[in-house]
């Protein structure tokens, strides 16, 4: 109690002004959302913006909640490059594919004799020997497979080669839905899948070309 009760009228007015100072600081600082706690000490030229703007990944081109207009528009020419870069490289991982297609049918049996056939007259290996069937899903992978992500579902054949495999149409940018595919192979260029074509041909006279798009990324 002898404390509280010693404490003087200068001690008060000390308190007093160093709470107003401190309030005077706290307002003093720029305004900004609070999402990021360092904003305030980030800097206030264009370089400060734009250094900024990278430790935290800013994709806002219309960024304006910085130290100063120098700031924000370094944070903002870091979004715009930013942008970009991704752009690009969207844009690479996304390739065409030349699809070589023996058969289309809704029949899975009639698909899967047709590819056994196939397999022989050609001399091409089957590509999925771990792929289960039903209507309603279509062709997926058997729940033993290795890749523990797609065991029990599916993921289109993608890359290049000669195999045969049964794929579901749907899967594939540009092919009509509902449909199962028997594929022959797929070729990174035109050229290479019209040569191939014209051998697939000696057997099968209906086989043909069908250019699509496909998704060249990771895809876990």
């Amino acid at each position: 109690m002898g404390i509280v009760r010693n404490w003087g009228k200068g001690n008060m007015k000390k308190t007093l002004v160093l709470l107003v100072v401190g309030l005077t600081m706290l307002y003093d600082q720029p305004a900004f959302s609070g999402e990021y706690d360092d904003l305030a000490f980030a800097g206030k030229d264009r370089d400060a913006g734009y250094g900024w703007a990278s430790g935290h990944d800013i994709r806002d081109t219309s960024f304006n909640n910085g130290n100063s207009e120098s700031f924000n528009e370094g944070v903002r020419q870091y979004a715009k490059e930013a942008g970009q870069y991704a752009k690009e490289i969207e844009s690479a991982l996304y390739q065409d594919r030349y699809v070589l297609l023996l058969k289309t049918t809704k029949d899975y049996r009639e698909a899967a004799n047709f590819s056994k056939n196939a397999c022989k007259a050609l001399t091409r290996p089957f590509d999925n020997q771990d792929i289960k069937y039903t209507q309603e899903k279509g062709v997926y992978f058997s729940e033993t497979i290795n890749d523990k992500m797609y065991a029990g579902g599916y993921a289109p054949r993608r890359y290049s080669g000669e195999d045969i495999s049964i794929e579901n149409s749907d899967a594939y940018n540009g092919f009509a839905p509902g449909y199962l595919i028997v594929v022959g192979g797929i070729y990174n260029d035109a050229v290479s899948a019209k040569k191939a074509l014209l051998t697939v041909r000696e057997f099968y006279p209906d086989a043909y070309i069908k250019k699509t798009v496909m998704w060249m990324g990771c895809i876990h």
